[in-house]
């Protein structure tokens, strides 16, 4: 939090803050890119984590101007390494989530009409996702949009209904189908992408993290172990959103398992979100509190590092992400993610060799734990992981700048 500062949405010094920026963009001669999402920090999800990325290390290139528009937080807008257009939304509790409402908030329009914009990379397909749009077509902008999630999943989950699912889907595939081309991270996300009745051109864009293996891995790593008393423990780490939808409760089923067989484990749970109490609560279930230790936090990247080194695996059975920054980010200290057979964000990995990949039933899930543990092989694969799966943002920024020039000079031609 220290890193932000935070304006009133509504105060004289953040209209006056926005207004400078605005004059400054559009007289120094550098291009501009407009970076549009229906999140925005503090509420941190996979989405943000990459756009940030992306844009803390465009904010050092010398030819661009990095600029984010996303929804405010309960009338606050918080400003990092980049400046922001706070726009107007609706808190959801429930879901630890803002709803932004950019087509209520004039003043951001005014002022996105006013700034001098060069590329739009779209993140979301919803209400800012729309208004990006608008600005595409009405202003001629080249635009490119990142498919980042599964959206049938979300629709089908809120609305329990197929009609309704394929309406929404129709809906937001207009911001796809309306850009000039649209990025996602593997073939399996491409795939379901057209499956949505995406029509354009996609191109392979992977996550990547701002992470660097260590130098001294094994210090780290039997610090950590030995401060939370884990030297003959078996350590288990989630890092992340806790929602249902990531598995958490099957996580908890599996760990239950584990106990049963005999095997002596700490499990990390690294994170916030709407459904940690369920998962506690479940925890307190399975009588696995003195195994689990929730640490309700979204760290920095820096904080995590010792919680990688130290997992012995990392466990994600999600079948709801697309391509998650945190397996890139084990990967990266040597821990291989357990993932679940169907997840398209287990494309990535070859089973046994640089990850592991088990059924989505919990029975054979916690077997397939426990003959890895057995088997000791999680060292060697994790190994291979830090070879194969770690990409830094840098050379996924430099590549992203290349695509957007080549924008920027066909439109300007």
């Amino acid at each position: 939090m220290e890193d932000y500062k935070i304006y009133k949405r509504s105060s004289k010094q953040y209209r006056q803050y926005v207004q400078q920026v605005i004059e400054q963009y559009n007289s120094n001669g550098k291009k501009t890119l407009l970076l549009v999402a229906d999140n925005a920090y503090p509420v941190v999800d996979g989405v943000w984590r990459v756009l940030c990325s992306c844009a803390e290390i465009l904010c050092g290139y010398d030819d661009y101007n990095v600029v984010f528009m996303g929804p405010d937080y309960k009338g606050n807008v918080y400003v990092g390494k980049f400046p922001v257009i706070g726009v107007k939304s609706v808190y959801i509790s429930d879901m630890h989530y803002q709803m932004a409402l950019p087509m209520l908030d004039r003043q951001a329009q005014r002022w996105l009409k006013q700034l001098r914009i060069d590329v739009i990379h779209c993140h979301s397909p919803f209400l800012c996702g729309f208004l990006a749009r608008k600005i595409h077509k009405k202003r001629g902008v080249p635009m490119i949009s990142t498919f980042h999630s599964q959206f049938r999943q979300d629709f089908m989950r809120a609305t329990k209904s197929k009609v309704l699912t394929n309406a929404l889907l129709r809906h937001i595939m207009k911001v796809f189908n309306d850009s000039d081309e649209v990025w996602t991270m593997h073939t399996a996300s491409k795939d379901t992408l057209y499956s949505y009745g995406y029509k354009g051109s996609c191109r392979l864009m992977p996550n990547a993290t701002s992470m660097k293996p260590l130098d001294n891995y094994d210090e780290v790593r039997t610090n950590f172990r030995r401060e939370h008393g884990l030297q003959n423990k078996v350590m288990f780490l989630f890092v992340g959103r806790v929602v249902l939808q990531k598995g958490i409760l099957f996580i908890a089923d599996v760990l239950k398992i584990l106990k049963e067989k005999g095997v002596d484990f700490t499990m990390f749970v690294v994170g916030d979100g709407p459904d940690v109490k369920r998962m506690k609560d479940k925890i307190a279930a399975c009588n696995l509190q003195k195994n689990v230790i929730f640490d309700g936090r979204f760290l920095p990247p820096e904080q995590l590092v010792p919680f990688y080194a130290a997992a012995d695996l990392f466990l994600f059975p999600s079948k709801y992400d697309v391509s998650s920054i945190v397996q890139i980010e084990a990967a990266t200290f040597r821990t291989p993610t357990v993932f679940s057979e169907g997840s398209v964000t287990s494309c990535v990995v070859t089973p046994n060799v640089n990850g592991y990949v088990l059924p989505y039933d919990v029975q054979a899930y916690a077997q397939g734990v426990l003959d890895i543990l057995k088997e000791g092989s999680y060292e060697k694969v994790g190994q291979q992981a830090l070879r194969d799966l770690h990409v830094e943002w840098e050379k996924v920024v430099e590549d992203s700048v290349k695509v957007y020039d080549q924008y920027i000079k066909s439109d300007g031609e």
